[in-house]
């Protein structure tokens, strides 16, 4: 089910209108005695496993971890769950805030967190969740086709290689035509910026050999050489290298992606979730799991540990990259989610 849907779908089971609502509870302390126990619901390609033991513990909250599918299946189920925290990827956050399923974040509990990256959790004024990773949307491209990598998006519209693109199956990607089309702000279009990214979405059409969902097909198409252009990120990005695929970050303005822990509204272990969100924040566990995702860590602390090296791999004084970054949130206006999902699918039929 697409991103689109899910969060109409929770939206609608709230009674909502899609605006975004916000939730007040009594503040939760964290420093006192937990629950015992603490039950995560993670999204398709997200690990915790490493971290869970010190958090165990130093806490004495029990973890179950259960699978719920992909980021927008979360989202979808969420409603209907007894979960405490979610984890799931960044352009799902404000979905949950839509349905009424988000608890906000404590005033400065994520102070440490790069303002680019945290930018995806923030509505109304208030922010929810807690970004653990990160990273900028990239461009592919095969070795043997281009010994020296395009350098700009606009590569994945040229008719020069068409039916050898591939892109992600996703009516987010509605951004990256914005972006191409030199929008400000490529999460917030108005019906005319919409209209326009819709009808370059169309022209592409013709030139996509494939809308990929699983990596795996990817990794088949560019094995095969069935195609020489994509697009993807983290993990799937990384996978492909062995296949000889670069991947790169063309200059200027840029997408990215993140994942993200939320704390549901009424989490059954409140003080279990909150020493959890604390938990994430710290960098030691921000560089574990950002790692694990092929990513970077969203505290800035984590330079610290990490070393210069590190620090400048993972972007983190990277001031031209976060100043230009959009980190890819959920569109809920002007135009709204529902409008560009009915955009994407009549553009890419």
């Amino acid at each position: 089910m697409l991103l689109a849907a899910a969060v109409l779908a929770t939206a609608a089971a709230c009674g909502d209108s899609g605006s975004g609502t916000t939730t007040t509870s009594p503040p939760v302390d964290a420093a006192a005695a937990g629950e015992g126990e603490l039950r995560i619901v993670t999204a398709d390609g997200i690990a915790l496993g490493d971290v869970l033991p010190a958090f165990e513990t130093a806490t004495g909250c029990r973890v179950t971890v259960d699978a719920g599918g992909s980021s927008a299946e979360v989202a979808r189920g969420a409603t209907a769950t007894s979960a405490d925290v979610f984890a799931l990827s960044g352009d799902a956050v404000l979905s949950l805030v839509a349905g009424g399923v988000a608890a906000p974040l404590p005033r400065g509990a994520d102070s440490d967190v790069l303002p680019a990256v945290r930018q995806a959790g923030e509505q109304e004024g208030q922010r929810f969740g807690v970004p653990f990773a990160w990273g900028p949307e990239l461009l592919l491209s095969s070795r043997k086709a281009f010994p020296t990598p395009p350098t700009s998006f606009d590569s994945l519209y040229d008719p020069a290689y068409a039916g050898r693109i591939a892109v992600p199956d996703d009516p987010l990607q509605i951004a990256l035509a914005a972006l191409v089309l030199g929008t400000s702000d490529p999460y917030a279009l108005n019906a005319a910026d919409l209209d326009a990214a819709g009808q370059l979405v169309q022209r592409q059409r013709p030139l996509v050999r494939e809308y990929w969902s699983d990596p795996s097909d990817l990794a088949g198409l560019f094995a095969d050489e069935r195609i020489v252009l994509g697009q993807a990120h983290g993990k799937v990005a990384a996978s492909l290298a062995a296949l000889g695929v670069d991947a790169t970050l063309p200059a200027g303005a840029a997408l990215g992606w993140s994942d993200w822990f939320v704390t549901a509204a009424r989490a059954p272990h409140p003080r279990c979730a909150a020493k959890w969100r604390n938990y994430a924040l710290s960098p030691n566990v921000q560089i574990a799991l950002a790692h694990e995702a092929s990513g970077s860590p969203a505290v800035h602390t984590a330079c610290a540990l990490e070393g210069p090296a590190a620090c400048s791999a993972d972007h983190l004084d990277d001031g031209t990259l976060l100043g230009a970054l959009h980190v890819a949130r959920t569109p809920l206006e002007p135009t709204g989610i529902g409008a560009w999902e009915q955009t994407w699918g009549a553009a890419r039929r």
